[in-house]
């Protein structure tokens, strides 16, 4: 897997053009395909694909005793359940 910098200096390379200039257009681009997935469930780029946002289907759970332990009135259980994740999903 390349990092962002990795490709803008390729990209760079390629169009004869300042890294600075490449890395500044890229992430500008990222920024507002993030906003358009975050705010409209996802985004259609023509000619490359579709991003999506998902919810993580399952979510974990966390069963904690608290009390003594011990059978009787001070035996107790909460149930904690962890906050939902997302996923963006790219679809060609």
């Amino acid at each position: 897997m390349k990092r962002k910098k990795d490709i803008d200096r390729e990209v760079a390379r390629l169009l004869d053009m300042p890294f600075d200039k490449v890395a500044m257009v890229t992430g500008c681009f990222l920024r507002t395909l993030l906003h358009e997935v975050v705010d409209n469930g996802g985004a259609l780029v023509d000619g490359f694909g579709r991003f999506l946002l998902r919810e993580q289907k399952k979510v974990a759970t966390a069963h904690l005793e608290k009390g003594t332990f011990k059978k009787g009135g001070r035996r107790g259980t909460m149930v904690i359940q962890t906050r939902r994740k997302f996923r963006i999903w790219f679809k060609k």
